[in-house]
């Protein structure tokens, strides 16, 4: 059998094959090298050619096939069962010839920053097991991970310090809106979810992927009915879960989230709703659970009966007295070129009215809406906020099973990304 300082091979029973190799590489970007279309296609073929065909669907029960350059009639196709991304992946691979499945299990291993992968390949008979060893299966695997050894160096040259640049794209969710998003980084999947008034053309969560781009693969996306995300009515929280999940699914399935203000409140609802959200971070969800501010009842009617006129800019200036921006400071903003932008997607602000509106009525949080969510989460405030933002998000982490508290020194519910960063990335890192 094959092997060498970085390729061990040995075989533990009488129908299994074991492999390992070390990778100058994270486990995340390893993981996503394996598991994403246009990079297997790069690596796979033992002989370097780029493969014929590659489909991946990856989901557990989805199937993938890979077809090498000159071999049509033997392609490489299986079904995914078991992902943990950069940490596991499980497949069956389909017999030809009469044999029987077998199942592959990869273990991705962080070691110093660099990845042990350990492959272990069980046969449906040692019958089985012995063909693959004759058919030196151990020399061509270890030319194809000698193959991606190199792809990932090729992917750190094209990434520079700072990661891969921002690519574009558009995800279809499940009532056929388009929404549009920008990819930046590598690592595990991030998605960041922006409050009202703000998308990737407004506000700071693009700074904030920048920042975090050099250890997670981030997700920024305009929400429905903003940017050149598509708004097909009527309009229900439950769409906006969907847009949520179709950023899982192109992210391969599973992603941390983070959500500020309305976009905590969507986080918080996904999380309930949908099971590839790993972590969940969360910054000053607005809810009011006492009697330090007003409650805002009444300023969601006028918004909306000002959205039912036609009157965008007087709809955005409703909302911004009722966050408490001064009046000095909402006249000036007319005179910005911003304004036209924010009455552009004033009509969003009745969406983030529904998220939030029947959490700011100054009572007790339900904590049982919430308690089907157990996955890790985070949940933060600023220093400097207001009273009643403070207690209403002490509230929520008590009412989240194991929720950490944090509050940011020095900061208030304006975003500051660079105060943010260190925190998320801590939290986000762990395993």
């Amino acid at each position: 059998m094959m092997n060498d300082e970085s390729f061990q091979v040995s075989t533990p029973t009488d129908r299994s094959i074991a492999m390992t190799r070390l990778f100058d590489a994270p486990p995340a970007v390893v993981f996503e090298a394996w598991t994403r279309a246009e990079h297997i296609s790069k690596w796979w073929d033992p002989s370097g050619a780029p493969l014929a065909a590659c489909e991946v669907d990856l989901r557990p029960g989805g199937c993938f096939r890979w077809v090498n350059s000159g071999q049509p009639d033997f392609p490489f196709e299986g079904v995914y069962r078991q992902i943990e991304p950069a940490q596991l992946l499980v497949f069956t691979t389909r017999g030809a010839g009469g044999r029987s499945e077998s199942v592959a299990t990869l273990l991705f291993h962080d070691v110093g920053g660099r990845t042990r992968l350990d492959m272990t390949i069980v046969c449906g008979s040692a019958q089985e097991r012995d063909a693959l060893l004759a058919m030196r299966v151990d020399v061509g695997t270890g030319k194809t991970l000698a193959n991606l050894a190199r792809h990932l160096a090729g992917m750190a040259a094209a990434a520079g310090p700072g990661g891969p640049g921002r690519t574009s794209g558009t995800v279809l969710s499940r009532d056929g809106t388009r929404i549009g998003f920008d990819r930046v980084g590598q690592g595990l999947p991030l998605i960041l979810v922006d409050g009202a008034l703000c998308y990737r053309g407004m506000g700071a969560s693009g700074q904030l992927a920048e920042l975090l781009a050099s250890r997670f693969t981030v997700f920024t996306y305009d929400r429905r009915g903003r940017g050149t995300s598509g708004d097909t009515p009527p309009y229900a929280v439950q769409r906006e879960v969907e847009d949520i999940d179709a950023l899982l699914q192109h992210a391969g399935g599973s992603a941390n989230v983070w959500g500020m203000s309305s976009g905590a409140a969507l986080g918080l609802e996904a999380a309930a709703a949908l099971p590839g959200i790993a972590r969940l971070a969360l910054y000053e969800a607005p809810f009011i659970v006492d009697r330090g501010r007003p409650t805002t009842q009444d300023d969601w009617r006028q918004i909306g009966a000002a959205l039912a006129a036609g009157r965008s800019g007087h709809a955005v200036a409703l909302f911004m007295k009722s966050v408490g921006v001064p009046a000095i400071v909402r006249a000036a903003m007319r005179l910005l070129p911003a304004w036209n932008k924010l009455r552009a997607i004033a009509h969003t602000l009745a969406y983030d009215g529904a998220l939030v509106g029947d959490k700011q009525l100054g009572q007790p949080l339900d904590a049982a809406r919430w308690r089907g969510i157990t996955i890790p989460v985070l949940v933060m405030d600023g220093e400097k906020s207001a009273a009643w933002m403070r207690a209403g998000n002490r509230a929520l982490a008590a009412a989240l099973p194991g929720a950490a508290y944090v509050t940011l020194p020095g900061q208030t519910h304006m975003l500051k990304p660079r105060a943010h960063a260190p925190a998320l990335a801590e939290f986000f890192s762990r395993p």
